[in-house]
C-alpha cells in the first residue's frame, strides 16, 4: 500500500469516528440568522458607542455590528477578511498576511486613525500608531458580535480612536460548553484546523480553551512569481467566567501566539543595482492575559475595573521590537435619576518597548518607557422621555510626547416615532506621535545617479528621520445619521459625515549631507511634520431586506471625498495622505439564502473603485460559501474567494511599492462537536 493511500486510510478513519462522536447536543446557533426579525436585530444590544449597553436603534453614532452568524455564514477565514461586510470602512489586502484597513479615510499598511479592541483590550501598537494585522486573531467562533463605531470615538476611548473604533468582544465561555473541532484546506487557504473545549468548575464557573492554526499560500507579483508572503501562526489561550454572586461577575482570559510571517520588500544599496530583493521571514510571538471585575451595588448603579498585561515580539530583518503593555482602567456608570446618567472613569497604561537596531532602521533612544494618564466624564440627559436624548462628555489625557490633550464630544438623539431615529454629533479627536515618528530612523530607499530623480554622479540615500517637535494630528468631526425600519422585512441606515483635519503628517526633506570628499553618496534627511490639513466628506448607507422567509439581501454604499491642502504627491509623500489613495466609491451586496432545512447558500459581492495615485484600478470580487448540515453536529462548507477573475491587486506595500496579487481561491471545511 502507497503512502498516499494510508494517509488517505487513516483521514477516512477519523472522519468517522468524529462524525459518530458528534452525535450529541448541538454544536452549532439554533437561532439562524434568517429566523431573526429585524426588530430583533435593531434590538442587539452594543457598548462601543457609550461604554455602556443601549440598543443599536437608539445609538447616537453611525455604527453597525456584524454578528457571529454573519462570520459562519460568510465563510470569512479572517477577522479583516468579515470587516469588509461593514459600510464605511476601506480594506484592502496587501497581500497574503498584512492588511490595509481603516475608517472614512488615510488609509494604508501603516493607518493610524482606527482604535481597535479584543475584548476591551487595546491591539494598537504605539511603535506607528496602527494594528499588525497579521497577528489580530481569535477562534472566529468564539466571537460573539464586532461593533464597528465609524467616526471619531475619542471621548470615551481615548486617542488614536480618530476615525472609527472596532471592538471585538467574543461570547462568554458560559455560551460554549461542550467540544468544538474544525478542519479545513484550499488552494490559497493551505491548512487551518481549531479545537475548543468548554466546561464548568464547580457552580457559577465556567471555562473554555482553545488552539488554532492558520497557514495561508503565498500570492504572486504580476511577473507570475511566488511573492514569498506565506502566513503560518499557532494560537491558543483560555478563558474562565465566574458568577461570584448576583452583583459580582469575574473574567480572566489569557491568549497566546507564535508564528512566522514571511515578507519580500526592496533593499536600498549604495552600489549598483542600487536595490536587492530580499526575502525575508518575520518571527512573531506574544502573550496576554486580561482581568475583569464587575460590580453592581444596585439596579442604578455599576463598576467595572480592567487590567491586563500584553508582550509581543517581532523580529525581522528590517526591523526587531520587544514591548511590554501594562494597562489598568475603572469606570462608573450612575443613574442619578430617571432622566440623568452619569459615566466617568480613569485608567493608567504602562508601555516599555526596546527597538534593536538594523542596517536599515534603528530609533534614538533604542529603548523607551511611556505612561498614559486619562480620565473621562459623560452625561446622558433624557430632554423630552423616550423622544429626544442628549450626551455630552470628554476624555482627559496626558502623554510623554505632547503632554494634555483634550477629546470633547456631544450626541443628539431623536426619536420621533417608533422605528424611526434621527441623530448628530460634533467632536474632537487626536492621534497623538507614534514611536516611529518621534524617535526612528529608517532608510527609505536610494535614488541612483543620474536618474530621473536623481541628476548627480553619486546616489542619494533618502532618511526617514523622526521629529521631537511632531505634534498630535487633529479632527473636529461634525456627522448625523437617520435610521427607518420601513416594515418588518426592510431596514436602512444612512449617515453622512464631514471631517476637518489640522496639523496631519507630511514628510518634509531636508538639506543633504554629502559622505566624504568628493562625494561617494549624499543623504538626504526627509522629516516628519504636521503642516498638512485637509477635509473629508461623504455618506454611508446600510440596507437589510428580508425577502422570504428563508431569502435575505444586505447592501451597503460608501462614498468619499477627501481634500488636502499643503501637500505634494511625490517620492518621500504616502499616498495614505493623498487624494488619490482611498476608493472613492465601495458598494457590498450579499445574499443569505436558505436552499433546504439543512443546506445554505450565501454569496458576497463587492465593488472597490480605483487608486489613482497608487496606479491600482477598480475591480468586482465575488465569495460564495454553501454549508451543509449533515447533522445538528456536523458541518460541511464549501467556499470560494475571488471569484470572478484568477488575481487582481487591492493595494500596494508602503514599505517598498511591489505590487502582490491576491489570487483566486476555493477551500472546505468541515465542523463538528460533541
Amino acid at each position: 500500500m502507497s503512502k498516499a493511500e494510508v494517509i488517505s486510510r487513516r483521514c477516512v478513519q477519523v472522519i468517522t469516528l468524529l462524525f459518530f462522536l458528534s452525535l450529541g447536543t448541538p454544536a452549532f446557533p439554533e437561532d439562524d440568522y434568517l429566523e431573526m426579525s429585524l426588530e430583533d436585530l435593531m434590538d442587539v444590544e452594543i457598548v462601543s458607542v457609550s461604554k455602556k449597553a443601549e440598543k443599536l436603534s437608539e445609538a447616537a453614532a453611525a455604527v453597525y455590528v456584524i454578528t457571529s452568524e454573519d462570520i459562519r455564514r460568510s465563510g470569512v477565514t479572517s477577522i479583516a477578511e468579515a470587516l469588509r461586510m461593514a459600510p464605511g470602512l476601506q480594506v484592502a489586502r496587501i497581500d497574503a498576511n498584512k492588511w490595509a484597513i481603516t475608517s472614512r479615510g488615510f488609509n494604508g499598511g501603516f493607518a493610524n486613525k482606527l482604535l481597535v479592541l479584543i475584548d476591551g483590550r487595546s491591539v494598537y501598537t504605539p511603535l506607528f500608531s496602527g494594528v499588525y494585522w497579521d497577528v489580530q486573531d481569535v477562534l472566529l467562533e468564539d466571537i460573539d458580535r464586532i461593533e464597528i463605531v465609524r467616526g471619531p470615538g475619542g471621548t470615551l476611548w481615548g486617542a488614536n480612536a480618530v476615525n472609527g473604533v472596532i471592538n471585538i468582544i467574543t461570547k462568554s465561555s458560559a455560551n460554549t460548553q461542550g467540544t468544538f473541532l474544525k478542519l479545513g484546506a484550499g488552494t490559497e487557504e493551505r491548512g487551518l484546523g481549531a479545537f475548543r473545549r468548554g466546561g464548568k468548575i464547580g457552580d457559577g464557573v465556567t471555562y473554555r480553551a482553545y488552539g488554532k492554526f492558520v497557514s495561508r499560500d503565498n500570492s504572486l507579483f504580476e511577473s507570475g512569481d511566488d511573492a514569498n508572503d506565506q502566513w503560518n501562526v499557532f494560537r491558543g489561550g483560555v478563558r474562565f467566567d465566574w458568577e461570584l454572586s448576583d452583583r459580582n461577575t469575574f473574567t480572566l482570559m489569557s491568549d497566546l501566539h507564535s508564528g512566522d510571517v514571511h515578507q519580500t520588500f526592496n533593499w536600498g544599496m549604495l552600489n549598483e543595482p542600487w536595490y536587492q530583493m530580499v526575502e525575508d521571514k518575520t518571527s512573531i510571538s506574544g502573550m496576554n492575559v486580561l482581568g475583569r471585575w464587575t460590580h453592581s451595588f444596585n439596579s442604578s448603579s455599576e463598576m467595572t475595573l480592567q487590567t491586563y498585561f500584553d508582550r509581543t515580539r517581532r523580529f525581522d530583518d528590517f526591523a526587531k521590537e520587544v514591548r511590554n503593555t501594562f494597562d489598568l482602567d475603572l469606570q462608573h456608570h450612575q443613574k442619578l435619576s430617571s432622566q440623568v446618567s452619569l459615566l466617568m472613569g480613569a485608567g493608567y497604561r504602562l508601555t516599555q518597548d526596546n527597538e534593536e537596531s538594523t542596517s536599515q532602521s534603528w530609533a534614538i533612544p533604542s529603548a523607551r518607557t511611556d505612561d498614559l494618564y486619562n480620565a473621562f466624564i459623560q452625561t446622558t440627559i433624557s430632554l423630552i422621555e423616550d423622544k429626544l436624548r442628549l450626551t455630552v462628555g470628554s476624555k482627559f489625557e496626558h502623554n510623554d510626547y505632547t503632554g494634555f490633550e483634550y477629546q470633547p464630544g456631544t450626541r443628539l438623539l431623536w426619536l420621533p416615532q417608533k422605528r424611526h431615529s434621527v441623530w448628530a454629533a460634533v467632536a474632537r479627536a487626536v492621534r497623538t506621535p507614534s514611536r516611529i515618528e518621534h524617535d526612528a530612523r529608517i532608510i527609505s530607499c536610494v535614488l541612483p545617479p543620474l536618474s530621473q530623480d536623481n541628476p548627480y554622479s553619486f546616489p542619494i540615500l533618502l532618511l526617514l528621520t523622526g521629529a521631537r517637535q511632531f505634534e498630535s494630528e487633529e479632527l473636529l468631526a461634525y456627522e448625523a445619521g437617520y435610521r427607518i425600519q420601513m416594515s418588518d422585512g426592510v431596514s436602512l441606515d444612512l449617515a453622512g459625515f464631514y471631517n476637518v483635519y489640522d496639523k496631519l503628517r507630511n514628510l518634509e526633506a531636508g538639506d543633504p549631507i554629502p559622505d566624504g570628499f568628493p562625494p561617494t553618496y549624499v543623504t538626504v534627511p526627509v522629516t516628519a511634520g504636521n503642516n498638512v490639513s485637509g477635509k473629508t466628506y461623504g455618506l454611508e448607507l446600510a440596507a437589510d431586506w428580508r425577502a422570504m422567509d428563508c431569502l435575505a439581501f444586505k447592501a451597503s454604499y460608501t462614498h468619499i471625498q477627501i481634500e488636502i491642502d499643503g501637500i505634494e504627491v511625490n517620492l518621500v509623500t504616502r499616498f495614505g495622505n493623498s487624494e488619490g489613495g482611498q476608493p472613492r466609491n465601495q458598494i457590498y451586496l450579499r445574499m443569505i439564502a436558505d436552499l433546504t432545512t439543512d443546506i445554505e447558500l450565501d454569496a458576497g459581492l463587492r465593488y472597490v473603485d480605483a487608486l489613482p495615485v497608487a496606479d491600482i484600478d477598480s475591480y468586482t470580487a465575488l465569495d460564495i460559501r454553501m454549508g451543509w448540515r449533515l447533522h445538528n453536529n456536523l458541518e460541511l462548507a464549501l467556499g470560494g474567494q475571488n471569484l470572478l477573475e484568477r488575481r487582481h491587486t487591492e493595494y500596494l506595500s508602503e514599505r517598498n511599492r511591489m505590487e502582490a496579487e491576491n489570487e483566486r481561491g476555493v477551500y472546505a471545511t468541515m465542523a463538528w462537536g460533541f
